[in-house]
């Protein structure tokens, strides 16, 4: 008999949905549709503080163009919106505007700055959900490659930039 009142419990919609072990489903992936050309859409992420790095380092501002998979990074000292404009507007400058950026909800990336700065380039924005950051995943993944490229920097006694921009 207990065998079957387990079973009852354990089916019941109630037990289901509050036990501690119970996990969500998960959400549908939807994937991230390809842009039909170069910057049409391109990601941009933040990564740091690196505590042992030189001052110039200490932040890094990391771009990713969806359609060739190309990267670009800048380190600065601080991590500001002014500092990520001055990256965008160095990129732009040489690339020309993109159409869309995809960002996280980093303070820098929702200021009224940046945000001015999209719209006089007539730039969309968009920003990846708060509770799955996986949605800006290209350019988390290039985080990744490049943190590791600095590991190998530290490891090799050479200085980050010259690393990185090998």
């Amino acid at each position: 008999m207990g065998k079957s009142v387990e079973t009852l419990i354990a089916s019941s919609v109630t037990y289901q949905l509050n036990h501690k072990m119970a996990k969500p489903a998960p959400l549908p992936l939807i994937p991230v549709e390809l842009p039909s050309s170069q910057w049409e859409k391109i990601a941009i992420d933040i990564m740091g503080p690196f505590e042992a790095a030189s001052w110039d380092c200490r932040y890094g501002i990391t771009l990713f163009v969806y359609f060739s998979k190309w990267p670009e990074v800048a380190f600065a000292p601080q991590v500001t919106a002014d500092a990520v404009i001055n990256f965008l507007h160095t990129v732009f400058s040489r690339e020309g505007n993109m159409h869309c950026l995809v960002s996280d909800n980093g303070p820098q990336l929702t200021s009224s700055a940046l945000a001015d700065f999209l719209k006089e380039h007539n730039i969309q924005h968009t920003y990846s959900s708060l509770s799955y950051p996986q949605a800006n995943g290209a350019v988390k993944r290039f985080n990744r490659v490049l943190k590791q490229c600095i590991q190998s920097a530290i490891q090799e006694k050479k200085p980050w930039k010259s690393a990185v921009f090998a």
